[in-house]
């Protein structure tokens, strides 16, 4: 799945890849991308007449009867039907079962049959289109169905839904009012009200609302489609720990692999780890979205940390109900790689009003809080740039990641240089002054050919598992084919002074800085290499050129610390030797050389103190 995702960046309309992408995820059950795709394979493509069956499944999966009805009647007249021998009864009577399915509902609602095949294909419309995030598409294709269903509550709940997230949240809780005053136990009118209100910041309307979530009787939502799955939704936003474990044991039965999920969570942040493990291993057997979570949450429990990410609890909601799975991919997409453009983004993403929500989550939950930062610039309204600010200066997530935070503030004009901030820093509050540096990861990749980069990558994974010979050998054809390659040099090296050939590791080095003076990793290896046979002044001469510099990437900017911190150490001046290992060890704090470092520091300042207490008793 991840090489055809890969591929389909590059070929986005080819309906092969679409075809195996919907494979890929019919396989694993995600049956809305599924259909996704293999409708993208069809739209491309109409002769492939083998997507009516892939079709067929993925409609059925989503319970969507009309389209499965439609899709496997144009199968069973395809050419490929008549190969399926085994199969053909069961197609046949599921076929049946449609028929029969529609006319029994048909009659219940005291409709004809044409009119609730009418009434079904747009409201399913409408569902499919809201997965792929066309909410104008999903608005109108809802609306079709009105026309021929006038007042029914699933169709205006579907059109709040998209409204909601296309941006229009008047229209969206004027609606969904409207169907609760009609139904007061409709429970998707109810839990998409209190969805809205949370995501918009209207904590007291969505507290109200799940009051009358919670009030509701079996009696009253038995009938209604998929109803547990939807108060868990309600639960998740507005319940309380207490309250989440009590929905989720009470109808433990009847819950789809969100309840597992959600009753782990609610046992873990009530101090119940055995009971939260057993739900977690339940929920993890799924292969979608919340058994991934669960997977989270129990190497979480497991290594000691009674919370996800950096909040203080375990999450109920998810990122996908804060946008739908192609807006998710959309955003992620461009903010992974720091895009300032919006090209890739629709109109009506921007004003979703889950974009807050969803950078909230990432700054709390997620694995990567850069993706936090960059949704807070994309947003860039003071709302956002507030969440940066508190998290900068406040206690949540590491030291690296508060820095971090510290920097984009300062990266887009929030946050002035020119005063030194309090920051919570080794567990205690600290006085920081800053300096501009940027520390940017998005350079522009070498111009290296097909070939040196396949070799790069060989060589690098040699060295990850010390097969330095092998390594070495790999470089060494890289500047055959390139002698230009300033990497090849400074990691041949770094093998040559582990190998205690410091004469070829300075050669190396001087080579690397030969062909490429701006290489910072070549530069400051060889510094330290001088500082190690005593030559400082030639240290400060290779470094120096360094200071000019305000961007960095991030493995740069660790070897000029380092390298910085070795010249202090060398000269006796531990005072400010310290101060650049503090902010080290809170960009890096769990990296081995800065580790190693602070222990050298530590076993050098004691001799240093006795240095100068000996000096003084001299004078």
């Amino acid at each position: 799945r991840e090489i055809v995702d890969e591929w389909l960046e590059k070929r986005p309309n080819d309906p092969i890849l679409h075809f195996y992408a919907g494979c890929a995820h019919g396989i694993n059950g995600n049956y809305v991308k599924a259909v996704v795709h293999y409708r993208r394979a069809q739209r491309a493509d109409r002769s492939n007449e083998v997507l009516w069956r892939n079709l067929f499944t993925g409609y059925m999966g989503l319970e969507q009867p009309i389209h499965a009805l439609r899709a496997l009647k144009r199968y069973l007249k395809t050419e490929y039907a008549e190969e399926e021998e085994e199969d053909m009864g069961s197609l046949e009577k599921t076929l049946a079962g449609l028929e029969a399915f529609r006319k029994e509902v048909a009659a219940d609602k005291g409709i004809s049959v044409a009119q609730f095949d009418e009434f079904c294909y747009w409201n399913e419309e409408a569902q499919i289109a809201q997965f792929e995030g066309d909410w104008d598409t999903s608005i109108s294709a809802a609306g079709r169905a009105l026309v021929a269903l006038p007042g029914n509550a699933g169709a205006r709940n579907n059109r709040a839904v998209s409204n909601f997230s296309a941006g229009r949240v008047d229209a969206a809780i004027a609606e969904e009012k409207e169907v609760v005053a009609q139904q007061p136990d409709n429970v998707h009118a109810l839990c998409n009200l209190v969805r809205f209100c949370d995501l918009l910041g209207d904590r007291a309307s969505a507290v109200a609302y799940f009051e009358q979530v919670k009030a509701l009787r079996p009696d009253q939502w038995e009938s209604q489609s998929r109803p547990i799955e939807k108060m868990l939704e309600a639960y998740a936003f507005a319940g309380s720990d207490e309250e989440v474990y009590a929905f989720c044991k009470a109808h433990i039965d009847e819950m789809p692999d969100r309840g597992d999920y959600m009753l782990g969570a609610a046992a873990a942040n009530l101090g119940r780890v055995e009971e939260a493990v057993k739900a977690w291993e339940v929920a993890m057997e799924s292969e979608g979205y919340w058994g991934d979570l669960a997977v989270e949450g129990l190497e979480a429990l497991r290594s000691g940390k009674p919370r996800l990410g950096r909040a203080s609890h375990f999450p109920y909601t998810g990122i996908y109900e804060l946008f739908g799975y192609m807006q998710f991919e959309q955003v992620v997409h461009n903010l992974m790689q720091k895009a300032k453009d919006l090209v890739r983004i629709s109109p009506g993403l921007l004003k979703h009003p889950g974009l807050m929500a969803f950078a909230r989550w990432m700054l709390r939950y997620g694995e990567d809080v850069q993706i936090g930062f960059n949704m807070c610039a994309f947003v860039d309204t003071d709302e956002a740039w507030e969440e940066v600010r508190q998290f900068a200066f406040g206690q949540a997530g590491t030291d690296m990641e508060r820095s971090m935070a510290v920097n984009e503030l300062v990266a887009y004009g929030k946050l002035s240089v020119d005063a030194p901030v309090r920051m919570w820093i080794h567990g205690h509050w600290t006085d920081v002054a800053l300096k501009q540096l940027e520390v940017n990861d998005d350079v522009p990749v070498p111009s290296y050919s097909e070939d040196v980069w396949k070799l790069l990558n060989r060589a690098g994974e040699a060295i990850q598992k010390k097969k330095l010979e092998l390594a070495k050998r790999l470089y060494l054809h890289i500047l055959e084919l390139d002698p230009g390659c300033a990497p090849a040099h400074n990691n041949l090296a770094m093998i040559a002074r582990w190998q205690d050939d410091i004469a070829s590791a300075r050669s190396h080095l001087e080579k690397a800085l030969e062909i490429d003076p701006n290489h910072a990793t070549s530069r400051c290896n060889l510094t330290v290499m001088c500082v190690d046979a005593g030559e400082i002044d030639r240290a400060r001469e290779v470094l120096w050129p360094l200071f000019d510099r305000s961007q960095f990437t991030s493995l740069e900017m660790k070897g000029f610390h380092i390298a910085q911190i070795k010249i202090h150490m060398a000269e006796g001046e531990m005072d400010p030797a310290q101060k650049l290992l503090k902010g080290l060890k809170a960009l890096y704090p769990d990296d081995p050389a800065v580790q190693n470092l602070e222990k050298e520091l530590n076993q050098v300042r004691p001799i240093s103190g006795l240095r100068r207490w000996l000096r003084g008793k001299k004078g």
